[in-house]
């Protein structure tokens, strides 16, 4: 026999092995590609079904956030800021500090909220808050720091009720009341 004949007879002697191999590797294949497909999927519903749990558990967090930075904001309004900061026998320079250090101090205290709300609302606070302290310590540079605060109230509350000054805590307040709506 010669070489020819020889490999002749070994591709007709491998050829139903080549086919049966051929055919397993596609069937295999194609039961493999299922498999990955179902697990894909499978996959993507546990992520969903991970996403909406954890929307339905961050909502309460996030309402408390916008709760508590409302509640920050109406703390550092003057009228109320005034109400809990003043007591008797004070002078303009106790209440200046003390105000400034009771709105610092609310706003430190809040300061994790950031996480739940927009970076815009947070800056609104943040110039909500600066613009408290730079008023109160502007209209207690006018007045003597040894007389009675209720002249730093009055004065503080007339710059408000008599000008045609805005407040920016409003704007902050009215922002984070849109943003919390936009949650449902």
């Amino acid at each position: 026999m010669d070489t020819l004949s020889v490999f002749v007879e070994l591709v007709k002697a491998s050829f139903p092995f080549l086919v049966g191999l051929a055919t397993t590797y596609v069937v295999m294949n194609l039961i493999l590609g299922n498999e990955k497909d179902k697990r894909n999927v499978d996959y993507n519903l546990r992520m969903q079904e991970l996403a909406n749990s954890n929307r339905s558990e961050m909502l309460p967090i996030r309402l408390q956030a916008y709760e508590r930075l409302i509640l920050l904001l109406e703390r550092v309004t003057p009228q109320n800021l005034i109400v809990r900061s003043q007591m008797p026998d004070m002078n303009v320079a106790q209440l200046q500090f003390l105000m400034v250090q009771n709105i610092r101090t609310e706003y430190e205290h809040n300061i994790t909220q950031q996480l739940y709300v927009s970076t815009s609302s947070w800056a609104l606070i943040g110039a909500s808050v600066e613009e408290m302290i730079t008023v109160i310590n502007s209209i207690g540079r006018t007045l003597s720091p040894d007389a009675p605060a209720i002249e730093l109230s009055r004065s503080i509350l007339q710059y408000f009720l008599e000008g045609s000054h805005q407040l920016t805590l409003h704007k902050a307040i009215e922002e984070l009341k849109m943003e919390a709506q936009r949650l449902f």
